[in-house]
Formats: C-alpha cells, sequence, structure tokens
C-alpha cells in the first residue's frame, strides 16, 4: 500500500494510469489536474477510476497548470 493522494497534471494516459494504479495501491485519493477544455470522454474515463477532476483555466492570463498542480500538491501534502 501507497496510502497518501497523488495529483498529477495532465489529462492523458499517465493520468488514467495513476488512477488505476491509485486504485490498485490503496491511494487515498488521485486528483488530475485538466485543462477546462478536456473532453467530457476523458473526464468520464478518469471519474470511472474515481480521479477527482480539477478544471483549470486556459489562456493567457491563467498560471501554468503544472505549477498550480505543483502548489496545490505542497498545500495537500499529495505526491506530485
Amino acid at each position: 500500500e501507497v496510502g497518501g493522494g497523488w495529483i498529477e497534471s495532465s489529462s492523458g494516459n499517465l493520468a488514467l494510469s495513476l488512477a488505476v494504479a491509485g486504485n490498485l495501491y490503496g491511494a487515498e485519493r488521485v486528483e488530475s489536474v485538466v485543462d477546462d477544455t478536456v473532453s467530457p470522454a476523458v473526464e468520464r474515463a478518469l471519474r470511472l477510476f474515481g480521479t477527482t477532476v480539477i478544471k483549470h483555466p486556459t489562456g493567457r492570463d491563467a498560471i501554468p497548470r503544472s505549477a498550480y498542480t505543483a502548489g496545490r500538491a505542497h498545500e495537500e501534502g499529495l505526491f506530485y
């Protein structure tokens, strides 16, 4: 068991893989920070495996998704 929580700044294969692995290895929670333009199908697939999906705004005034994710990992004590 790994315990704790995991967070990933991705909406692709890595986030989905972490969602599955998190369930298998006992992560308390798995979060995926995705662009607010992510397709509904990808969002449903992530939620299917219990992932908390956090939509991050896109656009030139938005902070980079990876910076937001790193900050959240630090604040929440999540593995990033």
